[in-house]
């Protein structure tokens, strides 16, 4: 099986936009070829355990379950950001990330709502195995916690239920 690395990194003038530069990165290495899985991998998270699969099944999956940061328990039920698993056709399903989260936050939690609502389940390694260490690193002064983001959650679920 092949395997292409393509590492994304953000240089500009504009706060950070994660959901940008992961749809971004779709779309360049979809040039390429139709590779059937793709995982979207913050840089800062390495895994711990070698028994992390790094594949694709038949519904999105998050693979970094515990992290470091949070004494590698599940911070919220509902967390999905870290290290995620799509298969190109889920990914085109979903419509991949929204590009409104500029700053740091919500963009993961708005895409679990787009997995969820294409019909898909949520599914997750075990957090014994899904153990990932969060290198530290400073905040980035564009990247600071976006004071909207759960303004557009609102907003975004308003509109879908009517």
């Amino acid at each position: 099986m092949l395997c292409v690395l393509l590492v994304m990194y953000y240089i500009g003038e504009r706060k950070f936009n994660r959901g940008a530069l992961l749809n971004a990165g779709f779309l360049e290495v979809s040039k390429f070829k139709e590779y059937g899985c793709f995982i979207l991998h913050d840089v800062d998270k390495l895994p711990e355990d070698d028994q992390i699969i790094y594949t694709c099944g038949p519904n999105p999956t998050h693979l970094s379950a515990s992290l470091s940061t949070f004494n590698y328990k599940l911070i919220y039920e509902r967390f999905f950001g870290g290290v995620v698993t799509f298969t190109r056709n889920q990914y085109l399903k979903i419509n991949g990330f929204s590009n409104l989260y500029e700053g740091w936050g919500g963009e993961d939690d708005d895409l679990l709502l787009r997995v969820e609502q294409s019909g898909y389940n949520l599914s997750r390694i075990n957090v014994l195995t899904g153990r990932y260490y969060a290198l530290s690193h400073n905040t980035d002064k564009l990247n600071e916690k976006n004071p909207e983001r759960f303004v557009f959650q609102v907003v975004k679920n308003f509109r879908e239920s009517i």
